[in-house]
């Protein structure tokens, strides 16, 4: 053993000692006497450990840990085979049989090696410095399916006794004697113990593999104006597949009732038609239908309380009726009613015609807006009333405030307490000219207003969302003719003082706000910029959070989402996702090539036509949905909901789908200052973009974030000869960069970005794909529960597959090396991992097993459901899909 493996291994080895044997034993029995040479050194601290479990075997019958435990132990860290045998007295025999029962105690599945690679297993870690060695090794565990279980067993073994021993339950019987003997050694041993502080207990190490990290929540629930549904895990910052999928026609217009369980539905119809309506539950299921007559119209305001809908009727107009007679009969025959969702009774709360109708939280007061003059140049200008629910005061009005300026999507905010309405509205004396400017007033139940924010010039102030407590107000400011931008604020309803939060551009539609104790969650729709020459607009939905003086970017989803076909809100946070029941995959029918990428939520099916060009698929029912587009290199937005690729010209394209079915792909415009060919895309679980490329001159260009706002990272290469990097991101803000270095190194660094936008690079490990190849390009694909990075390097017609655990990077596993391949893919739930290799596709388990297959012509693979693959096979220029189901 070298002097410098014998020096970084020390801090490792007293750490993994003092778990074995206890603090001070073990850092008396890892403390090699100075001044001595390497060999003297390691024989020092052999012969202190065969002490300290000599004393052990004397104090427990059944000791916690053993000689092939400590013999694991020197291994690990750097101590040789043939060291240990030069130490200890052992040929090296016994000591490979030592490690090998070592390892399989601290194995969740064991394989034992065949006897030919026994022993070249056994020693894996010693033969890095054998090229020959590890070559043999390479080629063995390739054709021996037994010995490549064991290798990667061995792996996980390692890391599982690098974390921490277990209690295995080693029974060791203790030796008859003398009983007095035996007392006095006991009790010698003990005090020894207690004088060292010995802890006599012991917790046990997790168990790496078999932790599965929770979903977190809360999550935000975000509805359409289709039958669609995202979410956003807030814990873990990343999107989630929602499988519900609501009935097609339940309609574009939806209300969530107060507790975030039901929505009510309808669609309009063409006129003189029937109309419907439906509440569903949020997992998809049908509460009530209604079907009303087509001598009235009706339109649902709002939710009274969490069973009963506020709904306006208006009379229909009948044929030959003159305008001026209808509009008499609007005037008296318009109604408010109070529908009950059990029993579908109607209760009349008004008879005459409203507006819209804004219930407070106690349920007691309504807030009535009504047109100021019901027809002609002043119908835009309207009023508000409070009114109460019930008792003598039932036709009575408490307050009243004239000037309301509502948008659409925008509705007046009670207080907490029911005490006062929050509005915006034209100031006094203003003429009735509209776009107008608005002040911010609280319209108290005695009739008091008081101005929250006064008007500026061309500038129109909205209400966003009233704090629990109602001690802070957010409200947003956007210039009038101007109305892509809009500035933030939070007003402090106690003292009247304003802060500035922070601003947005490029808005494209309505804002939603929701605060989570001291904090406030924003939702906006804002636009990509596209390209000149594409008319198009592509459309994202951005969560922020507002907490303390900072605003913190939390995601982005393409397309818009939490909002229904008339701006109205369709946001909710739930502690779980609703479960919805989720259609079996379909075939794709038609001519399909390689890349084959199925959307998260398994909606859809991305895959190529002919070289250079992409489809879409139904994955349901199989049907292709697209022509085929110019587009390479695709990556899915963990939605579900859309894709990003690279054109011809290697532009950024967004494709998306629309409420209405289209897939549309745009070119977006990047703050580049010259045209650049991209080498490759990632998206990460909460939406952000890397790109990346690199120069002639093997420079590296990394652009990071969320669109457009992008960080530029410029960084040098190792080597200017050094191949292709590859990226993907390990969880949200966490991207892992690997670059093949100088000779056939392969570097792994992580890139963490912190709140403020800031980077901070550390490295994380250096492996050796090869024996004397250089790396020319990489593929990195990280397990859906963040444990591991998978990690195919290619050199010519080579290509080497490793597994790194991210809890211990230092120690990479070697799955498999052969013909390179084209797939390389985790199963959804993370239990497996699937890559080709030649004509053999392989699917290796989290627990050490393995499945193999034949498969002549693979073209491509894809996962389907934790335990089916589709396989694309051609042959000749046919090809055609194989369902492979494991374990069959």
């Amino acid at each position: 053993m070298s002097e410098h493996a014998m020096t970084t291994g020390d801090e490792l080895l007293t750490t993994t000692l003092q778990r074995l044997f206890g603090p001070r034993l073990g850092g008396w029995a890892s403390a090699p006497a100075r001044g001595r040479s390497v060999p003297e050194r390691l024989a020092v601290v052999w012969w202190r450990g065969q002490l300290v479990l000599l004393l052990a075997r004397l104090c427990w019958r059944r000791p916690r840990v053993d000689l092939a435990d400590f013999v694991l132990a020197l291994h690990l860290h750097g101590a040789t085979l043939r060291d240990l045998a030069a130490v200890s007295g052992l040929d090296e025999e016994r000591l490979s049989q030592l490690v090998l029962e070592a390892r399989r105690r601290y194995s969740a599945s064991w394989v034992s090696p065949c006897p030919d690679g026994a022993d070249l297993v056994t020693r894996w870690r010693d033969l890095a410095a054998e090229p020959d060695s590890w070559r043999l090794l390479l080629a063995h565990s390739a054709s021996c399916r037994s010995c490549r279980f064991a290798l990667a067993a061995c792996r996980l073994a390692d890391e599982r006794f690098a974390a921490g021993p277990l209690e295995h339950g080693v029974v060791a019987r203790s030796r008859p004697g003398n009983r007095f003997v035996r007392a006095l050694a006991v009790l010698a041993v003990l005090l020894l113990v207690l004088g060292l502080g010995y802890p006599l207990r012991r917790e046990p190490a997790p168990a790496l593999l078999d932790a599965v990290p929770p979903v977190s929540g809360p999550f935000v629930w975000l509805g359409s104006a289709g039958p669609y549904s995202l979410a956003f895990d807030l814990g873990r910052r990343q999107w989630m597949p929602v499988p519900v999928q609501f009935p097609v026609d339940a309609g574009s217009f939806r209300l969530l009732s107060p507790d975030d369980q039901l929505v009510a539905t309808w669609t309009p119809d063409p006129p003189r038609e029937p109309r419907w309506l439906d509440v569903l539950a949020l997992d998809g299921t049908r509460i009530a239908h209604w079907r009303w007559d087509k001598t009235t119209t009706r339109r649902p305001l709002g939710w009274l309380d969490r069973v009963t809908l506020l709904v306006r009727e208006t009379p229909s107009r009948l044929p030959y009726e003159r305008e001026a007679e209808y509009l008499e009969r609007l005037q008296q025959s318009s109604r408010l009613l109070a529908v009950s969702i059990p029993s579908g009774q109607e209760t009349i709360l008004a008879q005459e015609l409203v507006s819209d109708a804004v219930p407070a939280p106690d349920g007691r007061t309504l807030a009535l807006v009504r047109a100021m003059e019901p027809f002609g140049t002043g119908a835009t200008s309207r009023a508000i009333e409070l009114r109460t629910l019930g008792g003598a005061e039932s036709a009575g009005t408490l307050a009243r405030v004239d000037g309301y300026l509502g948008s659409i999507g925008e509705q007046p905010l009670w207080l907490p307490d029911s005490s006062g309405l929050v509005l915006a509205r034209r100031p006094p004396g203003a003429p009735p000219t509209l776009p107008a400017p608005t002040e911010l007033v609280l319209l108290e139940r005695d009739g008091t207003i008081r101005t929250l924010f006064p008007a500026r010039p061309d500038t129109i102030v909205r209400p966003l969302a009233i704090a629990p407590d109602g001690s802070r107000l957010l409200v947003v400011a956007i210039p009038i003719g101007q109305f892509e931008r809009g500035d933030f604020y939070e007003l402090n309803l106690r003292d009247g003082s304003q802060r500035a939060v922070f601003g947005l551009d490029r808005l494209a539609g309505p804002i939603a706000a929701r605060w989570l104790g001291n904090e406030a969650l924003l939702v906006v729709v804002r636009a990509l910029p596209s390209a000149a020459t594409d008319p198009s607009v592509s459309e994202c939905t951005e969560l922020y959070m507002l907490t303390g003086k900072t605003s913190v970017a939390l995601g982005s989803a393409p397309g818009r989402w939490g909002f229904d076909a008339w701006g109205q809100s369709l946001l909710s946070v739930l502690p779980a996702l609703p479960a919805g029941t989720r259609t079996p995959s379909s075939v794709p029918r038609g001519p399909a090539d390689g890349p084959l990428l199925l959307a998260p939520g398994g909606r859809w099916l991305l895959a190529a036509t002919r070289p250079g060009s992409l489809a879409l698929w139904d994955a349901q029912s199989g049907i292709p949905l697209t022509e085929s587009w110019q587009l390479t290199t695709p990556v899915w937005h963990p939605s579900g909901f859309g894709f990003y690729a690279l054109g011809q010209d290697g532009q950024l394209v967004l494709t998306t789908r629309s409420l209405d079915g289209v897939w549309t792909p745009i070119r977006l415009v990047l703050p580049d200052r010259e045209p650049v060919e991209r080498d490759g895309i990632a998206i990460g679980p909460d939406g952000r973009v890397a790109l990346w490329q690199r120069a002639a001159d093997g420079s590296l260009t990394l652009r990071i974030g969320f669109l457009p706002a992008l960080v530029t990272v410029e960084r040098a290469t190792v080597s200017p000869a050094s191949g292709r990097a590859c990226a993907v991101w390990r969880a949200a803000g966490r991207l892992l960069l690997a670059e093949p270095g100088a000779g056939d190194r392969l570097v792994l660094n992580e890139i963490v970005l912190a709140g403020d936008g800031s980077l901070r690079e550390q490295p994380l490990t250096r492996v050796r794909p090869f024996v004397g190849r250089a790396v020319e390009s990489c593929e990195l694909a990280v397990d859906p529960r963040g444990e591991w990075v998978a990690l195919r390097a290619r050199s010519g017609d080579r290509a080497s597959v490793l597994l790194v655990p991210l809890a211990v990077p230092q120690e990479p596993v070697y799955l498999a090396e052969g013909i390179a391949g084209r797939s390389l893919s985790w199963s959804p739930d993370g239990s497996a991992l699937a890559f080709d290799l030649g004509e053999t596709v392989f699917v290796w388990k989290r627990s050490g097993s393995e499945e193999q297959r034949l498969v002549r012509g693979l073209a491509h693979l894809a996962w389907v459901d934790p335990e089916k693959l589709w396989l694309l096979v051609s042959e000749g220029e046919q090809a055609h899909f194989v369902t492979w189901t494991l374990g069959e």
